[in-house]
């Protein structure tokens, strides 16, 4: 009989894990979809400048077989051509929701940075950087399952983030 409490008492927990896995990947698919939705609103005729790099060409450049990058995707916006605020404080609010988490920001003067991700098994699997300020927007989002060292190697020069690149 205990037999059977320990066997029934595992195959539960084992549920409750396997739940929580499909709740978190649902959660995280949702945050995808809603930032899906904000670049395809804007990528074609708002943004100043749009940048789409598959993962072939990031895994490529990198040569690391340990970390797959599946995308990168860069929206900026200057003044003229902002998104309204409640565009930008609904995509900032999804970037705050389970299992994003956030990974680190930055405050100077009229900007504010802010890096939000998915940490899963030590490696990051989902990371967007919002540069914002009243002259201008920037979102980035690079999609895969890659450590914080590849993403670090990853060398993009993006106006107004070259003054905190020792502390990023």
């Amino acid at each position: 009989m205990k037999f059977y409490s320990f066997f029934s008492f595992v195959l539960c927990f084992s549920l409750v894990a396997v739940n929580q896995s499909c709740v978190q990947e649902a959660s995280a698919m949702k945050i995808d979809q809603e930032i899906d939705i904000f670049f395809d609103e804007h990528q074609n005729e708002d943004a100043s400048s749009a940048l789409n790099l598959g993962g072939f060409a990031l895994n490529l450049t990198l040569g690391d077989k340990d970390n797959k990058f599946e995308s990168l995707r860069m929206l900026s916006f200057e003044s003229d051509k902002m998104p309204s605020k409640k565009k930008i404080a609904e995509l900032k609010k999804s970037l705050e929701k389970k299992p994003m988490v956030l990974l680190g920001n930055l405050k100077d003067k009229d900007q504010t940075i802010e890096f939000h991700g998915i940490e899963s098994e030590g490696n990051l699997r989902n990371v967007v950087m919002t540069l914002e300020s009243d002259e201008k927007f920037l979102l980035l989002q690079v999609k895969g399952k890659f450590s914080k060292e590849a993403l670090n190697k990853l060398d993009l020069d993006i106006e107004g983030l070259d003054m905190y690149e020792d502390l990023l």
